[in-house]
C-alpha cells in the first residue's frame, strides 16, 4: 500500500487539474474543501496544526497558481465532520462527538455529547491551519462549512443539539461555536482575504433546520460583521437521500437547483453577498450559459 504522502501527492495532481479545467470554463470562484483533523480521518489532504502537510504541500502551493492564471478566486474550505466520520486511519472503532447524543442514520453511530474542552480543540483545529495551509500558499480565502450536517451544523440545529449550556439553547448559544471559530479565522488570517460560511437551506433529511432558523442564521452572521459572503447548498450528509442532495445528478437535478433557496435569503439580509455553488457543477457550463462578458467576484456572490 502506498504511503499517505504518496497517496496525498496522487490525489494533488488529479484534484488541481480538475479545479483548472472548472476555472478555465470561466468558473469565477472555486473551493476546495479540507478536513481539519488528520489524526482521525481517512482522507488524503486532512489538515492538523501539529502535522505537515507533506505531498498535500505541493497541492496548496500548486492549485492556486493553476486558477489564477484563468482570473479565478480559490477558496479553501474548512471542516469537522463530527458524528459524520466514517473511517479512521488506522481502520479502529473510535468513538465520535456532536454536540448531543442524537443518532447519525447513514452510518448508524450514536455520538458522545462533546466536552468543552474538545469543543476548543475543535475550534483551534479550524482557525490555525488557514494562514499556514492556505492564505501563505496563495488562496484568497478561507470557507468555514456551517453546512450539509456537519459539526457546525450539528450544533446550530435545535434538532440536533439539545445541550442545555452555553453551546446549546437559544440561537446566540447554539452559534457559539460558529462565532469563536470565525473569529480566530478572521484574525488568523487578517482584514484582506476573503471569509465566508457555507449554510444549508432546502434540505430534506426528517432533522432538516427549518427555512426560518436558517435565515435567522444568516441575519445573526450578517451582523456580526466578519464575513464576506454566504454560499447555499443542499442536502444533508445524515441520511443517504439527503447526500443526494449535496452533490446532485444532473440527469435528474439542473444546474442551480438551490437558487431559489439562495434568492430567498438574499431578500432577507441587508448587505451580505449571498450566491449558490451549484450554479456551475459543470467544468465547462459558465461559459456555454453565460454572456460573453464573465461576471466579476463581487457579481458572483451579489446574485
Amino acid at each position: 500500500m502506498a504511503p499517505p504522502w504518496a497517496i496525498r501527492a496522487s490525489w494533488a495532481t488529479v484534484i488541481i487539474a480538475y479545479h483548472e479545467a472548472r476555472a478555465r470554463g470561466g468558473v469565477g470562484n472555486d473551493r476546495d474543501g479540507r478536513h481539519v483533523d488528520a489524526r482521525e480521518l481517512r482522507h488524503p489532504f486532512g489538515l492538523h496544526p501539529g502535522r505537515p502537510a507533506r505531498g498535500g504541500a505541493r497541492f496548496h502551493e500548486t492549485c492556486p497558481e493553476a486558477v489564477h492564471r484563468h482570473d479565478t478566486k480559490l477558496l479553501g474550505q474548512l471542516f469537522h465532520p463530527g458524528v459524520a466520520m466514517r473511517a479512521t486511519l488506522d481502520g479502529s472503532k473510535r468513538p465520535v462527538y456532536s454536540a448531543s447524543d442524537t443518532p447519525f442514520e447513514r452510518y448508524s453511530l450514536m455520538p458522545v455529547p462533546a466536552s468543552h474542552d474538545l469543543i476548543g480543540e475543535w475550534g483551534g483545529g479550524l482557525c490555525e491551519g488557514p494562514r499556514r495551509h492556505m492564505i501563505e500558499g496563495g488562496f484568497d480565502g478561507v470557507e468555514i462549512l456551517a453546512s450539509m450536517g456537519y459539526l457546525i451544523a450539528q450544533f446550530l440545529n435545535p434538532r440536533t443539539n439539545r445541550r442545555e449550556d452555553q453551546y446549546g439553547g437559544s440561537l446566540e448559544n447554539r452559534m457559539r461555536l460558529l462565532t469563536e471559530i470565525l473569529a480566530a479565522v478572521r484574525k488568523a488570517i487578517g482584514s484582506d482575504p476573503i471569509l465566508g460560511v457555507r449554510v444549508t437551506d432546502g434540505d430534506v433529511t426528517p432533522d432538516a433546520m427549518e427555512p426560518g432558523d436558517v435565515m435567522e442564521v444568516c441575519q445573526a452572521l450578517e451582523a456580526g460583521g466578519l464575513i464576506d459572503y454566504i454560499s447555499v447548498i443542499g442536502g444533508n450528509t445524515s441520511t443517504a437521500r439527503g447526500w443526494i442532495d449535496v452533490f446532485p445528478p444532473l440527469m435528474a437535478i439542473g444546474h442551480g437547483h438551490v437558487a431559489a433557496n439562495a434568492g430567498v435569503l438574499r431578500q432577507g439580509l441587508d448587505r451580505c453577498r449571498c450566491w449558490w455553488p451549484g450554479a456551475s457543477t459543470s467544468p465547462r457550463w459558465p461559459k456555454r450559459s453565460l454572456p460573453a462578458a464573465r461576471p466579476t467576484w463581487s457579481a458572483w456572490c451579489a446574485r
